[in-house]
């Protein structure tokens, strides 16, 4: 959702404060898989760990992702959308599309005899007793990943979201700030903003927004990614006051 992009992009650029060029992952576990696939626009690769693959709702399907991925799953993983077999397919169908995959499948551990449902935390599927192993999988692929991503970022993105104002009922048209870098590709997350109003792209650095029919005095938001000419992409929270 839109909400959720405005506060990982929140996330990141404050965290990126300290070390403005590192490359950010997106990672995920089980239902969180579906949501780092959503937002992958945001970061520069997906690690994604007993991802839901079946189901109702979205499960990750590799047609989504476009970035450097891993997939670590358990062997003995119980839970009934996060089949192992459904996993290392993931990973297989991804290899076919050329998209930098690696899929890890891990055993060991154990499951909390208390726990009847194995789709929790405290069994197979969320790495009971191999915590530490699951996530040094993790974390060494993203240490060979990092040699082969962008070493830049835009630089648009600050700590503080940028605010705009709009009178309520009136479309709103306005020029991304590049802060006078080298050209970037500008393209949306979502296309629906937090309130439920639009954004859309209207030209190569401006938006259109309309806003949430009904509401003013209020402030709605949306994400923007900015990509450079090597790749390297940057997300910015734009928040518009809306008023009476």
């Amino acid at each position: 959702s839109s909400r959720h992009a405005t506060d990982l992009s929140s996330v990141i650029n404050a965290e990126s404060q300290d070390i403005p060029n590192a490359p950010v992952f997106i990672a995920g576990t089980s239902r969180g898989a579906i949501s780092a696939v959503a937002q992958q626009d945001l970061g520069a690769a997906l690690l994604l760990s007993s991802p839901v693959t079946t189901g109702a709702g979205l499960p990750v399907e590799a047609s989504a992702i476009s970035k450097p991925t891993q997939v670590v799953w358990h062997g003995s993983d119980q839970c009934s959308v996060t089949a192992p077999f459904d996993s290392s397919q993931l990973v297989t169908a991804l290899d076919q599309a050329s998209i930098a995959t690696k899929g890890i499948e891990v055993f060991g551990g154990f499951n909390d005899p208390s726990q009847s449902n194995n789709c929790q935390a405290n069994t197979n599927h969320g790495f009971l007793g191999i915590e530490t192993c699951a996530v040094r999988q993790m974390t060494d692929w993203a240490a060979d990943t990092l040699l082969s991503l962008p070493v830049s970022r835009p630089a648009i993105a600050s700590g503080d979201p940028t605010t705009l104002q709009t009178p309520a009922g009136n479309q709103f048209r306005f020029t991304v700030d590049a802060n006078g870098a080298a050209p970037f590709t500008f393209s949306l997350p979502h296309s629906i903003t937090d309130l439920m109003g639009v954004i859309e792209p209207d030209g190569a650095d401006q938006f259109l927004y309309t806003p949430p029919v009904g509401l003013d005095t209020t402030t709605d938001s949306f994400v923007y990614v900015a990509t450079d000419a090597n790749g390297g992409t940057s997300s910015n929270v734009i928040r518009i006051r809306i008023n009476p």
